[in-house]
């Protein structure tokens, strides 16, 4: 065990020095500021280290208090993240620095990794099963990811991945400190350790053990007032209205969007964990405190589905679904044992979605605009909008629909299967996988090579010959927006599109003139507005005649 944990420490430290060459981001940030502020002024008012900014070890001299922060009367800045994760990183902070901070991080993640590890092991899974999927979830996206960067992610794995194993063994005190320290690295958290709590003291009660009962109820109750006290009292619990039902599309968006999307969805970006979850459909196996987990994890998803950061916001992806590590994990080893002619394919995979990510580590932070990195990087080369061949529920298009129902119908296989087996020998199973495999591709890239009858004229495949994305890659909560390229009078854009009647959308302030191709279309005043058109050759170019424009997208009626 202990070679173990000196193995992935070292391998996530490389990884994460690596990812130091650049700026930190997102909400690492803060969370380096509010410990800095504990270690040298013994509070969390950010004020000053917002007017010296030049001090810090962060490197960044635009960081500015977030929306949701707390300012009071007397000119003090608290920051709106839970300072809990800062105070961890205080001692690494106080002894090198931001690497010091990277480093806490990546000694989580090394501890979580290995306590999974153990959690297999002690759920019924084969040593020789264990050894083989462990490395690819130690080692693999999203854990990887975010125990080389300072978010409480890797931390929320250890926590829960102990809290299970104490479960499972009955050490009813130390499952509620490992549930009160993950309940305090983030207010969400709590929506998994009450109903895990809650879960095990029903099983407890029903076995008649007061005392455990009693040890664990109390246990509950300090994790939940701790929790309450380190996000700033009772009141910011009204978070938990979030729980409250949404419309149906937002289920559905963020249900698909999770397994599906190819921007931050787990059959893109944790290939080996969507194939978990593939192999868990209609299996028995999920026995204890790994059955309790997963129970425990349903409010969690309830909250997080239909909200517009599914994808994580502005972080690498599977952001929220790091913390179910243990699960996937579990749910992992089922894949290998079950789909053993897809345990290569599924490795590779796994390991060049790793690699690419410690290779530019930049690149995980996606702007969620619905264009995946494979998607802009064809689109770049061949001129032709090849994003739309890939599943987006951020921008919902038509592959994500088909996805959505192959899916449906795998599901439903694989519950039929269960009672009624398909044989096929590996062989042919291979077969089969390659000549589908060379029919998609085939039937991609000519499809691909087509103009589209939708352009969203941010993206790459649009050639832009001045002007700038808006809003900008900066904005805070960019996926709220509309997304759109801003053109001044004489610039313009170039894309491929199929001919035809179509509509152009667009803002303006006091409007402005374009030339599309032989014709000129006036863009009223407004946001959002909606002008028709007419394409009269694939080949178009939009030129902003007159005034100051933002164009969103343009598509066929």
């Amino acid at each position: 065990a202990a070679s173990r944990c000196a193995l992935t420490l070292a391998v996530f430290l490389l990884a994460g020095t690596a990812a130091l060459d650049y700026p930190i981001d997102g909400d690492e940030a803060y969370y380096v500021l509010i410990a800095e502020s504990l270690l040298l002024d013994r509070d969390a008012d950010l004020a000053n280290q917002y007017r010296n900014l030049e001090e810090s070890v962060i490197g960044r001299m635009d960081l500015k208090p977030q929306p949701g922060d707390r300012r009071s009367a007397e000119g003090e800045e608290r920051s709106r993240l839970e300072p809990f994760l800062s105070l961890l990183l205080v001692p690494g902070i106080a002894v090198a620095g931001l690497w010091g901070a990277m480093a806490t991080i990546a000694i989580f993640g090394a501890f979580a990794s290995c306590s999974i590890f153990q959690l297999l092991v002690e759920s019924g899974v084969s040593r020789r099963i264990a050894d083989r999927v462990w490395p690819l979830i130690a080692f693999g996206p999203p854990l990887l990811f975010y125990s080389m960067r300072i978010w409480p992610e890797a931390p929320a794995a250890l926590c829960f991945s102990e809290a299970i194993r104490c479960a499972g063994k009955r050490r009813f005190g130390r499952m509620g400190l490992w549930l009160a320290a993950l309940s305090l690295l983030k207010l969400r958290f709590v929506v998994i350790a009450i109903p895990f709590a809650v879960i095990v003291l029903w099983k407890e009660w029903k076995g008649r053990r007061g005392a455990r009962v009693t040890t664990l109820a109390a246990g509950t109750l300090v994790a939940f007032v701790l929790a309450a006290i380190a996000i700033g009292g009772p009141s910011a619990l009204g978070r938990l209205g979030e729980l409250a039902p949404r419309p149906l599309s937002g289920y559905l968006s963020g249900f698909f969007g999770l397994l599906l999307d190819a921007q931050a969805g787990l059959l893109f970006q944790a290939p080996l964990w969507f194939a978990g979850l593939l192999a868990l459909i209609g299996s028995r196996r999920m026995r204890g405190a790994i059955a309790w987990a997963a129970a425990a994890s349903i409010p969690y998803l309830i909250l997080l589905i239909p909200r517009s950061e599914w994808h994580g916001g502005w972080s690498p992806p599977l952001r929220y679904l790091v913390v179910f590590a243990p699960l996937f994990a579990f749910a992992a080893a089922r894949a290998f044992e079950e789909f053993r002619s897809w345990r290569v394919p599924l490795a590779l995979g796994t390991i060049a979605v790793a690699i690419h990510g410690v290779a530019f580590p930049w690149r995980l932070f996606q702007i969620a605009n619905g264009e995946a990195v494979m998607g802009e990087r064809l689109s770049s080369i061949f001129g032709s909008d090849f994003s739309r061949l890939l599943p987006s529920a951020i921008r919902l298009n038509g592959a994500m629909i088909l996805a959505a129902i192959v899916l449906g119908v795998i599901v439903i296989w694989r519950l039929v299967r269960r009672r009624a087996a398909w044989r096929v020998s590996f062989r042919e199973r291979g077969a089969i996988v390659a000549m589908s495999l060379a029919l998609v591709i085939s039937m991609a890239v000519a499809i691909g090579m087509r103009p589209g009858s939708v352009v969203h004229l941010e993206d790459a495949h649009v050639r832009h010959e001045g002007g700038d994305l808006a809003p900008h890659i900066w904005t805070v909560a960019r996926f709220l927006h509309t997304g759109g390229w801003t053109l001044e009078a004489g610039e313009s854009v170039r894309f491929r599109m199929r001919p035809g009647a179509a509509v152009i959308y667009a803002s303006s302030g006091p409007g402005a003139e374009v030339e599309i191709g032989t014709r000129r279309v006036s863009i009223p005043a407004g946001d959002g507005t909606a002008s028709p058109v007419i394409i009269d050759d694939s080949d178009v170019r939009i030129r902003v005649v007159a005034g100051s424009v933002t164009l969103d997208r343009i598509e066929h009626e």
